[in-house]
């Protein structure tokens, strides 16, 4: 019963209610929102600026390359046998210095044999060719003993290229890598035996992203691992899969303890350069309405100058239109301003007084600030 009575005093007195409420909301606005909005609107703000002017800034891009030593073999066996290693892995070697043999008795008795086989056939050509000249031989019988001797000589050349093949030496000067197989294992003819490589010239490889390529020639600078360098190969042909371009540049420095065969090193290559451009920290530069804007402060008030880009680097972005040396731009917290606005700037004192009681239009909204990293 009593709730209905209070259901039904409610249905009589909604419309007084009603009206409390939007008494209470009109209060609310004009002693809190307006006066916060006033105050806004009449207070000077202050904001950090730049000035304007002209140095070189270049375009670069960050990339991955892998160390790879620029002479580098993988020895194999030529012969079957059992390797016998005769130096140290790590051991630095000149060309043609002997690293392993690959022990095979029968390839050393038959180079012996063609060895003695060659003596016997040449002892045998002297005496032959010895009695012609007497005339106690015919010359056919020294033809003969020439012939034997060329086939000796052959055999003791197939022999000897054999015998050779046990061999493993240095291809060039440097240094010995690790042995695939262990000393006194049976190997045939195409095992790995051991790496060998050069670590005074080594080479960094990397890819470039096709977006790039078209920008990219031997010749421009790059850096690794803080060497200034020159890129010597790029290859201009895209990979299907990777979508990249391979390349790789010489590294003169073989003594940089962080090079290490088969590891990755940061790579900063140089897209584009400008010298004497309009330059301004990114930071100041954002999207507005589709468009590229900055703040410039002029006679103490904000001015939002539409502007075209160029090379962005990693905190400076170039101006190809719309400022002009020694303007000042509004670099941080453009969000909080609007066009016409009375600013201050930090850190000044001899700045143009401006009203502080204006009527200006309402701030345009921003829509991103716009950097550039790599």
């Amino acid at each position: 019963m009593f709730i209905g009575s209070v259901i039904s005093f409610l249905r009589k007195e909604k419309c007084k209610i009603l009206a409390v409420i939007a008494l209470i909301a009109v209060i609310v606005y004009f002693k809190f929102l307006r006066v916060e909005k006033s105050a806004y609107s009449e207070h000077t703000k202050i904001v950090e600026t730049e000035i304007v002017a002209r140095s070189s800034i270049k375009h670069e891009i960050k990339l991955i390359g892998i160390v790879r030593p620029k002479h580098y073999c993988v020895l194999t066996a030529k012969a079957g046998g059992t390797i016998d290693t005769l130096v140290l892995t790590g051991s630095s070697l000149k060309k043609g210095d002997l690293i392993a043999k690959i022990e095979n008795p029968d390839i050393e008795k038959t180079h012996r044999l063609s060895i003695s086989a060659r003596e016997i056939a040449q002892r045998q050509y002297d005496r032959m060719f010895s009695l012609v000249q007497k005339k106690v031989r015919s010359k056919k019988e020294a033809d003969e003993a020439h012939q034997h001797l060329i086939e000796a000589d052959k055999n003791l050349a197939r022999a000897s290229i054999e015998h050779e093949n046990t061999l493993l030496k240095a291809p060039f000067d440097g240094i010995l890598g690790v042995y695939k197989i262990k000393d006194g294992e049976q190997v045939v003819e195409g095992n790995q035996v051991a790496t060998f490589y050069n670590y005074e010239q080594l080479l960094v490889e990397f890819d470039i992203p096709s977006q790039y390529i078209h920008m990219v020639n031997p010749g421009q600078e790059m850096t690794v691992n803080g060497q200034t360098l020159v890129l010597k190969h790029v290859q201009k042909a895209i990979d299907e899969e990777s979508h990249m371009c391979p390349a790789s540049v010489e590294v003169k420095s073989a003594n940089d303890n962080l090079l290490l065969i088969g590891g990755s090193v940061d790579v900063t290559l140089t897209i584009e350069k400008k010298p004497n451009a309009i330059v301004i920290s990114g930071s100041a530069v954002f999207i507005h309405n589709g468009k590229d804007v900055v703040y410039v402060v002029k006679d103490g008030k904000t001015d939002l100058r539409e502007v075209e880009v160029g090379i962005k680097s990693k905190e400076k972005i170039e101006i190809t239109k719309g400022l002009a040396e020694k303007e000042e731009v509004v670099v941080i917290a453009q969000d909080r301003l609007y066009p016409g606005m009375p600013v201050k700037i930090a850190g000044r004192d001899d700045q143009p007084k401006t009203s502080e009681k204006n009527d200006f239009p309402k701030a345009p909204p921003r829509d991103t600030a716009k950097t550039e990293s790599n």
